[in-house]
C-alpha cells in the first residue's frame, strides 16, 4: 500500500518517492504541501516518472520550481491534474536546497 503521508526534512536537494509506480492507490482527489520551515522557503517540483531506475525513464512534470513560502500551504484539488495511469507511472516530489521541512499529504 502506498503511503498518503510524507515528511520531507534536509539541508540538500533530494526527491523523494510519494506513491511508486504500479501503486494501489485509486485516484487522487487533492495533494497539500505545507512548509512548516519557521524561517526558509521552499522551491519545489512535483511530476510523475515511469522507472526512476532507467536511464531511458520519462517525466513529466505537474508544476516546476513553484516556491511555497514560509508556513503556507499548496493545495492541488484539479482532479484531470492529478489523473495519471498508476500502473505505468509514481509521483515524485523534488524540493530545493534549503532547510525544507515540508508536509505532504495525499487525499484519494
Amino acid at each position: 500500500m502506498a503511503t498518503r503521508y510524507h515528511n520531507l526534512v534536509g539541508t540538500t536537494a533530494r526527491t523523494i518517492e510519494l506513491l511508486p509506480p504500479n501503486s494501489k492507490v485509486g485516484s487522487i482527489n487533492s495533494i497539500t504541501i505545507s512548509n512548516a520551515s519557521q524561517t526558509d522557503s521552499s522551491t519545489v517540483s512535483l511530476f510523475i516518472q515511469d522507472d526512476p531506475s532507467s536511464s531511458a525513464k520519462s517525466t513529466f512534470y505537474l508544476f516546476r520550481n513553484i516556491v511555497i513560502p514560509t508556513g503556507a500551504t499548496l493545495l492541488l484539488d484539479n482532479s484531470s491534474m492529478l489523473n495519471f495511469d498508476k500502473t505505468t507511472y509514481g509521483l515524485y516530489i523534488r524540493a530545493n536546497a534549503t532547510s525544507a521541512l515540508l508536509d505532504i499529504l495525499i487525499n484519494s
